[in-house]
């Protein structure tokens, strides 16, 4: 029982030391005075005393989770009597606080292997069981005490970690800790032949545990330096919280496995690794390789009958094969949320299911490599690092070919195993001692070899980094965005249109010429991509354009489409911005000229049932030149129009030409003439109501009374030409006067005619009809 205590003591103190770094690096990261601004900004509002019990919980949550326990989060309540859930699972791993677990059930394992050595393996096992059951009776039992319950208002919350990973996972651990710590003390008491299967099965389990722990603290190192790089004290002091586990990330990809992303917006929230830091990450697995390789050649059991047994083999693949699924394991982010009505969704994050495999493979690498390639490294070694490498062991065997014989040497005082050599293998002998000179020709095959291996070593670097350019750079999918601002800044409407179609009918595409957008002004000068998304086969390239001095941010989203010179991906894209301008014309017309090139607009459907409508066009950014229809001489589409697409969507929506039909100058002139014409016409008619015209005077009695008529224009009339009631085009005369004299008979009966001279004035106001047909204009009079 005071095993565990122990160890879950120490790891709820870890957890509070790591919960007060966390805090202290939010607090310094966070604008404010503290950690109880913090709170504010996060809660809404300051600590409340009932807060001590929830502030006091966190160490203890943290230390199940560590113990391999489910965080559980479930808040329920009702709506409108109805009854709802939302909450949660997160199965995630403080490796930190797990290892601090684990030094400690292994330290209380070692003293007490060392007070009381336990008589025999099998008491040594159960010990070490009862060890692991009182840590995991432990956890449950403060996991159950600190589950945080609240009911306020028909709502419940609770938080708790207690799950049947609390009980297994610590019995496990527990277990296995304490018993490799007893272990470790008896190994280094008795001789090792009296554990004969482990003999060889624990040093290939320590190779890999050696190996990873020296990858994942290179690696962490530099996710370390780079995390506070990128954020500063903050990340720094919240680093054993994530470190652990990105470092075994960094330790899976580095060996060639998957990492697994959910999608939706816990994936988009993993960053996507630089290609130059995964080839740094598999640099390092083939250097550490390289290195394990050597130390498994000086540490496991050389002897021939050993390495000549079948299963010899399968030690080392073994080892690692079982150590690629306990990383994979320990590694993992399984997540649940359930949102009530709104739906629930799972995922994990972590490296992929079967990497176990991929690392069993490396084991088989490594096993090959410690029997071909690491005994011509061996001797290179310096002789005071072999020695530790190999732990003092004497290694003897027959000389290779082309080296020398070593004289014999007995074993030192103390060592705990001699080996025989394999026939064949570089000689070694006192791991103290200096390697005897190799020959010349020894020298010429290892430098012939080492020439090979570096060249193989160069061209695969070279190849990685040749590939890694080309699909960084000439298929990356940033680049096809490239290929199309860089159409838009000249002009070239065909390369943009043939990166990302419009989708609409060719009619639609009159104004997507590379003519007419050459010619345009104001296109994009200049561009910049500020941030690459890659999801699956899905990327998201943001762009900020820049436009006459002003910035528009871009989203462009592109798609795989399958493979480009055999190797790359080739990608589509298949949305950005939607650029329009829009041209109305009046009814009858058709085409307009853009930048000097007449084009055809297509008719919307309906026009003309209420008001020409205008048809909208795709274009790309840029101002152009609309000049109106061919008009006539007596109508006129007004004058050109410059349009400036703007580079935003949201602002290039109102772009557009309006034209409409008016008539010119020369429809009043010429109406009027024909007017004037007309009225010269009427008065010089020599009747008081000339047929058809607007000067007309009354008169009585007979026509043979009434004598010399003539008419005389005193005022010449206003015209104006305007539309009708009815829609036609009418020329309006007012506010003229004519004058008509006449000699009138005042004589009565059958006397001698008498005649008097009279004038009367009348008023002249009429309107005619206007009629246009191409160049010709009538004027209509009734």
């Amino acid at each position: 029982m005071a095993a565990g205590a122990a160890a879950y003591g120490a790891t709820v103190l870890a957890a509070v030391a790591v919960l007060l770094l966390a805090a202290l690096g939010a607090a310094l990261g966070t604008s404010g005075s503290g950690i109880e601004d913090l709170t504010q900004n996060y809660a809404g509002s300051a600590p409340m005393p009932s807060d001590f019990w929830a502030i006091l919980s966190l160490p203890f949550l943290l230390a199940g989770m560590a113990l391999m326990g489910t965080l559980e989060v479930r808040l329920e309540s009702s709506f409108f009597g109805a009854p709802i859930e939302f909450g949660g699972t997160l199965w995630f791993l403080p490796l930190a606080l797990t290892a601090v677990a684990a030094a400690a059930q292994w330290s209380f394992g070692y003293l007490s292997e060392r007070r009381a050595p336990a008589a025999g393996a099998g008491k040594r096992w159960l010990l070490s069981a009862v060890s692991g059951l009182s840590l995991a009776m432990i956890a449950l039992v403060f996991g159950l005490l600190f589950t945080l319950q609240s009911a306020e208002l028909g709502t419940t919350l609770h938080v708790g970690s207690v799950s049947v990973g609390l009980f297994f996972g610590p019995l496990v651990l527990g277990t296995f800790t304490s018993w490799w710590g007893r272990i470790f003390h008896a190994r280094r008491t008795a001789p090792a032949a009296s554990w004969p299967p482990l003999a060889s099965l624990l040093p290939a389990c320590q190779l890999f545990a050696w190996h990873f722990v020296a990858y994942a603290g290179l690696a962490g190192l530099g996710l370390f330096v780079w995390s506070i790089i990128q954020g500063g004290v903050a990340a720094a002091l919240t680093a054993p919280l994530w470190l652990p586990t990105a470092a075994t990330w960094a330790f899976g990809i580095g060996h060639l496995s998957t990492f697994t992303v959910p999608e939706g917006p816990v994936g988009a929230g993993v960053p996507e690794l630089p290609w130059w830091s995964i080839l740094l990450l598999v640099l390092l697995a083939l250097l550490l390789a390289v290195a394990a390789s050597a130390i498994w050649q000086l540490r496991r059991d050389n002897r021939p009958e050993a390495l000549s047994a079948w299963h010899s083999w399968l030690l080392l693949p073994a080892a690692y094969l079982a150590g690629g699924g306990l990383v994979t394991l320990l590694s993992a982010l399984v997540f649940r949320a359930n949102g009530g009505f709104l739906g629930s969704f799972s995922g994990g994050v972590g490296l992929a299911p079967w990497f176990f495999l991929i690392l069993g493979i490396w084991g088989a690498a490594l096993e090959a490599s410690s029997r071909y390639v690491a005994p011509w490294l061996v001797p290179a070694i310096p002789a005071g690092l072999r020695a530790k490498l190999a732990k003092g062991r004497t290694v003897q065997h027959a000389p290779a070919p082309g080296f020398a014989e070593a004289p014999a040497a007995a074993a030192a005082p103390g060592l705990n195993e001699t080996y025989a050599h394999p026939v064949g293998v570089p000689v070694v002998q006192d791991a103290a001692q200096q390697p005897q000179p190799l020959s010349a020709a020894a020298k010429k095959r290892l430098k012939v070899g080492a020439a090979v291996a570096g060249g193989a070593a160069v061209l695969v670097i070279v190849g990685v980094v040749a590939y890694n350019v080309l699909a960084n750079s000439v298929f990356a999918p940033e680049r096809q965005v490239e290929r199309y601002l860089d159409a838009l800044r000249d002009g070239d409407a065909g390369t943009a249109t043939q990166i990302l179609d419009p989708n609409v009918a060719s009619a639609e595409r009159v104004l997507l010429s590379n003519e007419i957008f050459s010619a345009s002004e104001d296109r994009i000068s200049s561009y910049t991509i500020r941030d690459v998304s890659i999801e699956g086969g899905t990327a998201m390239i943001e762009a900020e354009l820049v436009q006459d001095t002003k910035s528009t941010p871009l989203t462009f989203v592109l798609e795989k489409a399958g493979t480009a010179a055999v190797l790359f991906n080739e990608w589509r894209m298949v949305s950005g911005a939607d650029w329009n301008m829009s041209i109305q014309l009046p009814e009858g017309q058709s085409s307009v000229t853009v930048n000097g090139v007449q084009v055809d607009i297509p008719v919307p459907e309906g026009n003309g049932m209420f008001a020409p409508e205008a048809a909208v066009l795709p274009v790309f950014p840029g101002t152009y030149i609309v000049e109106p229809p061919q008009g006539s001489k007596y109508i006129s589409y007004g004058s050109e129009q410059p349009v400036t697409v703007s580079a935003s969507p949201a602002e290039s929506g109102g772009a557009g030409a309006v034209f409409e039909a008016g008539l010119t100058e020369a429809v009043s002139t010429d109406a009027i003439a024909q007017a004037t014409a007309h009225l010269e016409k009427c008065l010089a008619a020599k009747e008081f109501q000339p047929e058809g015209c607007p000067n007309s005077a009354f008169s009585w009695g007979d026509e043979e009374d009434y004598r010399s008529i003539s008419w005389s224009l005193e005022t010449e009339p206003e015209y104006q030409v305007n539309e009708g009631r009815d829609g036609d085009l009418r020329l309006y005369a007012a506010g003229g006067e004519a004058t008509v004299s006449y000699e009138q008979n005042v004589a009565w009966g059958d006397d001698e005619p008498e005649w008097e001279k009279h004038e009367n004035d009348v008023n002249l106001y009429f309107d005619a009809i206007v009629r246009i047909d191409g160049d010709k204009l009538s004027v209509e009079f009734e």
